[in-house]
């Protein structure tokens, strides 16, 4: 993906260096179309890669929707990054080039809640979480995903020709826990 800093370095390059103020602002004008259209490329690019990967199965996505309001409070870089961040624009490329339906769930709480037990975990480490209840170990970020598909699996219906505990084991065993 393309890194973001090296486009506000060489923005901050243009605003220092050019004094015609009309001329300042063409280049500058130039250099955000410039990084509009990369950006816009890598997206359709990765989108392309995804649907092509996986082209007969239903996507699950976050709903997105407020998450610009939840940075309101938070400072200004942050916000500053968060609206850089073109993730509609990417969910909507996934859902137009799809053939399949798109599905979007709810994130809240994805990543707070055992998958076998249905118990609160708790995050002792920045990226791992832990279920006092079972006594497993989860990779935080693996663990929301998860959570993620199984809401959408709900949302679409039974998507395994398999019983539900043999699906269950293999994605277990699979993806969720953190190897040693």
């Amino acid at each position: 993906m393309i890194r973001k800093p090296i486009w506000t370095r060489r923005r901050q390059k243009l605003q220092k260096h050019i004094r015609n103020p009309q001329k300042r602002s063409k280049k500058l004008k130039q250099a955000r179309g410039r990084q509009r259209r990369r950006i816009k490329d890598a997206l359709h690019k990765q989108s392309t890669t995804i649907v092509r990967e996986h082209p007969d199965t239903s996507s699950v996505l976050e709903d997105m929707k407020g998450i610009r309001k939840s940075g309101e409070d938070m400072g200004k870089k942050f916000r500053t990054h968060l609206n850089r961040w073109p993730y509609s624009e990417f969910q909507k490329m996934i859902e137009y080039k799809s053939q399949k339906k798109t599905v979007y769930v709810n994130p809240r709480g994805t990543s707070s809640e055992c998958p076998v037990c249905g118990e609160k975990v708790k995050h002792p480490a920045w990226k791992i979480s832990k279920c006092d209840n079972c006594d497993r170990d989860y990779d935080r970020d693996r663990l929301a995903s998860l959570a993620i598909t199984l809401r959408g699996i709900g949302m679409c219906g039974d998507p395994f020709p398999v019983s539900a505990l043999a699906s269950w084991q293999s994605m277990k065993n699979e993806y969720l826990y953190i190897r040693d």
